[in-house]
């Protein structure tokens, strides 16, 4: 398997030793070629020193590159927290295929730490569905030529129709309002990562990402601040939450930053 990333790891049972480094991205791919819209495995791995709040991970980062998330394991060290989620890839666009790297982050809860990495960029190829040795006929071809007649009957059937056309307004195009609440609503209840997710999706709501619970909790919303403290309660204080308790905070986290 080619790990397109900062190392190679062996991934066979997933409990190998998690590397002690301050921050790593990594995508791992098994091929560098592709098929055109034909689902490939690629998994993402994140580590993180514990103590630290990682930034939360979108799918989209790997645009133009289609997600869709099949398992996500979560490992821990003495030190460190190891993250590695599996997804079923899919290419819609022919030919070379650069991915840009990847920002990553995590923070102390007190903004004392903060660690940046980057993950490495890499390319695929993307098969087309035709081969272009072989693309087999032509769905349309086009005319090799106008006989006069018909030429002189489209000349005098234009301006008749053109004048019995009645005339109708274009409508106006209205940009559809993004809907905010998607990812949200795309967190998994039963994930390890949940509370630690949804607690940086209200921090992005509210504008406060580098801020801390206790800081955020001078200028915003009960509301917002009674979600957060919830939040780390789960991740920093290991209260258990079943899923029931995790999708009620999250139908509390919408209505706090509406």
């Amino acid at each position: 398997m080619r790990a397109v990333a900062l190392l190679v790891l062996l991934a066979a049972c997933g409990r190998d030793p998690i590397e002690p480094v301050p921050l790593a991205l990594r995508v791992e791919c098994d091929t560098s070629e592709i098929g055109f819209g034909e689902p490939f495995p690629l998994v993402v791995e994140r580590v993180w020193p514990k103590g630290l709040v990682p930034s939360t991970w979108r799918a989209d980062a790997l645009a133009p590159l289609r997600l869709e998330r099949d398992k996500v394991i979560v490992d821990e060290s003495d030190t460190h927290v190891r993250e590695r989620t599996h997804y079923r890839a899919f290419a819609f666009a022919a030919g070379a295929l650069t991915l840009p790297a990847v920002p990553f982050g995590a923070r102390a809860r007190d903004g004392s730490r903060e660690e940046r990495t980057l993950s490495e960029p890499w390319e695929l190829r993307v098969r087309p569905q035709l081969d272009p040795d072989a693309p087999g006929a032509p769905e349309w071809a086009e005319p090799r030529g106008w006989s006069p007649l018909w030429l002189l009957a489209l000349l005098l059937l234009v301006p008749l129709l053109l004048r019995r056309r009645p005339r109708v307004e274009a409508a106006p195009v209205v940009e559809p309002e993004e809907d905010w609440r998607a990812p949200f609503l795309a967190l998994e209840p039963d994930a390890a990562r949940f509370h630690l997710e949804l607690a940086e999706l209200v921090r992005g709501r509210i504008g406060a990402r580098e801020r801390t619970t206790e800081e955020i909790g001078r200028t915003a919303t009960p509301a917002v601040v009674d979600v957060l403290r919830a939040c780390d309660l789960v991740n920093f204080a290991r209260q258990p939450a079943s899923r029931d308790e995790a999708n009620a905070l999250r139908d509390r986290a919408l209505e706090a930053v509406a």
